[in-house]
Parts: C-alpha cells; structure tokens; sequence
C-alpha cells in the first residue's frame, strides 16, 4: 500500500480532530457510556504510540512546532517518583501493577498498546496474556470501574493535559478551532 505523506497543516488539523474526539469521549465515559474505553484507547494509540506504520501524531505535530510535552504532577518527595518528565518518558513508565491473580506489569505505553489491540484499533484474535490477567484480576475502583480502564481514563487525561499548550498554539493559527 502506497502511503502519503501529509504536509504540516494537514496533520495540525488532524490533531485538533483527534484530541477533541478523545476528550469528547472521556467526558462520554464519565457520563456512563463506557463502550467509548475502546475509542479513548484508539485515539491514543494514534497520538502517542510509535509503531513500524504509525508516527505518534501528538509527539510529532508537538516536535514540528518545537513545543515540549513536560507533565509537571504533585507528587510527595519519594525516591525515583520524578514531579516533572517528558510525556515520552512518562510512556515508559509503568502504568499498572497487579499481583492479583498473578504479577502484571504494564508500562503507559504497554497498557495503551493492548488496550487498543483488543478493544480499540480492531478486534484482535490473540489477547496478550498480561492483559488477559490485568482483565480478570477483579480489581475495580469504586465497585464498578475495572482498574485498567481507570488507569487508561487517567492516562488519556494526562495526555490532554499535556497538549494543553499546543492545542492553544493550534487553536491560535486556526483561530475556527474550537477549544478543548
């Protein structure tokens, strides 16, 4: 398959698009259509995940623009707990650890990665066995959120956050763009 190469305009533009629908569908999630996880999962593999087919469209519209993704967190004072990083290293980081019913250990980048897989960018035959655990370990925050999905929605928010100043950028050289 011939693939074209989009000029810098095209993909600002795709950008704004792809950061409305995740933030459209956190707020759907929020609101109890949880279906929209499979969406959120998608929309972040597009922006932050860099495959041998996809360049991560956040990372690289926010390096064209020569525009730093820094999360700043307030985080307690604890060893190798880092209150700033870089949005690539945040992605490295580990994401999700459950020891029930066995040891899982996701990075951001893992649990995006697998979450799309199954739920979101299609439906994959062959379910990594790491997620097949993290879905059945029965953890759930407020009785009713599977623990993995609260960590992906967390995830995806940070991601929003993170964007923030480029989406302003964005939205200044549009100026018809709506604000997220």
């Amino acid at each position: 398959m011939t693939r074209i190469i989009r000029n810098q305009t095209e993909l600002e533009k795709a950008l704004v698009d792809r950061l409305k629908n995740l933030d459209d569908d956190i707020n759907d999630y929020k609101l109890g259509k949880r279906h929209r996880i499979k969406n959120i999962a998608a929309n972040l593999r597009v922006l932050v995940i860099e495959t041998p087919t996809n360049i991560p469209l956040l990372l690289h519209v926010a390096k064209l623009n020569k525009i730093e993704l820094k999360i700043v967190r307030d985080v307690p004072p604890i060893k190798d707990l880092k209150s700033e990083l870089l949005l690539e290293e945040m992605l490295e980081e580990l994401g999700f650890v459950s020891n029930v019913p066995t040891p899982v250990r996701l990075s951001n980048n893992d649990l995006i990665k697998d979450f799309a897989d199954l739920e979101g960018s299609h439906e994959d035959h062959q379910l990594p066995e790491r997620f097949d655990r993290l879905e059945k370990s029965g953890l759930y925050i407020g009785n009713s959120i599977p623990a993995h999905e609260y960590a992906l929605l967390g995830l995806a928010s940070e991601i929003l956050g993170v964007s923030k100043l480029l989406r302003n950028t964005l939205n200044n050289k549009f100026k018809h763009v709506p604000s997220i």
